[in-house]
């Protein structure tokens, strides 16, 4: 993790960030952070290694998510989400870097640039550890993140928080500069290890995304030197999601598969032209690349609150709807309002490539 912030920054925004934040020491055994616990800073872990933590039915700890150098504590204030998910007990003495939310999110606002750099970073590092927690789980945790997915089909939140970023000029270009692409139902769109080409949104229909259950050197499946193996689906891809983001923040070929369940539909937006488009407007790759941060953390989050990290209950028929209590896919009405607006921003793209709502 170390080396992407170090990779994707610019010594000036370094500069900012040290000038705007201060070193926090944590001693070893210390919690520091409590579970829905109010955030009001950017966290980065400098030195030492730090576990999110929950109590089961025993009252017993237990490690769900593991911090060390380079990672960022809670990057879940993208998504608004400003109350901790989990405590966070330093298994050893670590350092911490910690940035005022209210002058990061500023300086985010005022500086393009440095927005641009700062959400790709975040995106690549969500990313990978969203990742690391489903390519090398276990069958338990992949029956979780399948269920997961399963439910979050019900909810347009997670779908749509890409097109709350871009604006319309935005929307413009890739309906000009992408392309349709139809997948007939059953079909395999991409496979495991196939290199990535394009960045395609889901306009109609539905895929499937899994995973090998056998671990294989990537090489191997590729060339066909490896028989086909019992693949598990983790996740049902709607329309408005994004395909190939992990593999296009990381450069490296896919880990999965994907499959269509229904004809579908694609747009398709080559990598030959949003590399250049990425590189030379800085408002476009700002918004992009927040986006990708949105949707990464999104997904991150997801994956916590059904392995059992999560700082809110979910709602019963009978409890409370006063602002004091809050439940698990609550949301708030700033919340309600930017899906409005990416909803609209979506159905626009619909109508635009004459496809119907």
């Amino acid at each position: 993790m170390t080396t992407i912030l170090l990779r994707e920054l610019a010594s000036g925004d370094i500069d900012w960030m040290v000038s705007a934040g201060q070193q926090i020491k944590i001693v070893a055994g210390e919690v520091f952070l409590q579970a829905r616990e109010k955030i009001k800073h950017f966290y980065l872990v400098l030195e030492g290694e730090l576990t999110a933590i929950q109590l089961d039915s025993d009252q017993t700890e237990q490690a769900v998510y593991h911090f060390g150098a380079g990672d960022v504590i809670d990057a879940f204030f993208l998504l608004d989400k400003r109350s901790m998910l989990y405590s966070v007990k330093a298994q050893t003495e670590a350092l911490l870097f910690a940035i005022p939310l209210k002058l990061l999110e500023e300086k985010l606002r005022q500086d393009i640039l440095f927005g641009g750099r700062f959400y790709r970073a975040i995106a690549m590092m969500l990313s990978q550890k969203q990742w690391q927690m489903t390519a090398q789980a276990s069958q338990e945790i992949l029956q979780l993140k399948s269920a997961m997915l399963q439910s979050h089909q019900t909810t347009t939140k997670g779908i749509l928080l890409v097109f709350s970023c871009l604006n319309d000029s935005d929307m413009c270009w890739m309906i000009s500069k992408g392309s349709l692409r139809q997948v007939a139902s059953g079909k395999t769109h991409l496979r495991e290890g196939q290199p990535l080409d394009a960045i395609e949104i889901v306009l109609q229909g539905q895929l499937s995304l899994m995973v090998d259950m056998e671990q294989h050197h990537l090489l191997s499946v590729v060339f066909g030197a490896t028989k086909t193996s019992p693949q598990q689906t983790i996740a049902q891809i709607m329309p408005g999601e994004l395909l190939g983001v992990t593999a296009f923040l990381d450069m490296t070929p896919n880990i999965y598969t994907l499959q269509a369940q229904q004809d579908t539909l694609l747009l398709s937006l080559p990598l030959t032209v949003l590399a250049p488009k990425l590189q030379q407007d800085a408002g476009f790759a700002a918004r992009f690349y927040q986006a990708l941060a949105n949707l990464s953390a999104e997904q991150l989050f997801q994956i916590l609150c059904r392995v059992g990290c999560s700082g809110a209950k979910n709602y019963q028929p009978g409890n409370s709807l006063c602002e004091a209590s809050s439940y698990e896919e609550e949301m708030d009405v700033r919340t309600l309002q930017q899906i409005s607006v990416a909803r609209a921003r979506f159905n626009w793209m619909l109508q635009q490539l004459g496809i119907g709502v």
